[in-house]
């Protein structure tokens, strides 16, 4: 009987020790992704500012304070001029816009727009978004209304 109850003993010891090791080697792994920055809270979000998804502008570089107020920095990819009517955040239009809508915009052109989104804010530097921007524009010289959408993320600065 007594070599029954070392078989046990042997097979729990046995069995401690092979599930030990997987534990060492997954706390291990885990370890060196927090090291390398893979699982770091920081690297799931934006750390600049930036807006896919748009077709026809693009947003070179944008600014958000935390009450709302944007700068943004749009370049014209439209093979003619446009004249940009609205710019909405979260679906709300941009208020107190300058220059004042509507902006005629040249094929390849840069321009600088200001205004408010009053339901876009947050604390400077620690709150994250991740919202929708659309810029409505019609083609210069005859042309239907047309929507260009997509999403910007980034920091309140």
């Amino acid at each position: 009987m007594e070599r029954k109850g070392q078989l046990r003993g042997q097979s729990a010891i046995e069995y401690l020790i092979t599930y030990g090791w997987m534990v060492i080697a997954l706390v291990a792994i885990v370890g060196a992704l927090f090291y390398l920055g893979v699982l770091s809270p920081s690297s799931w979000f934006a750390t600049s500012n930036d807006v896919t998804g748009l077709a026809t502008f693009t947003v070179t570089d944008y600014t958000v304070t935390p009450g709302g107020y944007m700068t943004i920095y749009l370049k014209s990819g439209a093979g003619a001029r446009t004249s940009v009517t609205a710019i909405k955040i979260r679906g709300q239009s941009l208020t107190g816009v300058s220059p004042t809508v509507p902006i005629t915009v040249n094929p390849g052109q840069n321009v600088t727009i200001t205004g408010t989104a009053g339901n876009f804010t947050g604390n400077s530097g620690d709150s994250f978004y991740n919202t929708n921007i659309e810029i409505m524009y019609d083609v210069v010289g005859g042309g239907s209304n047309h929507t260009d959408s997509g999403v910007m993320r980034g920091r309140f600065s």
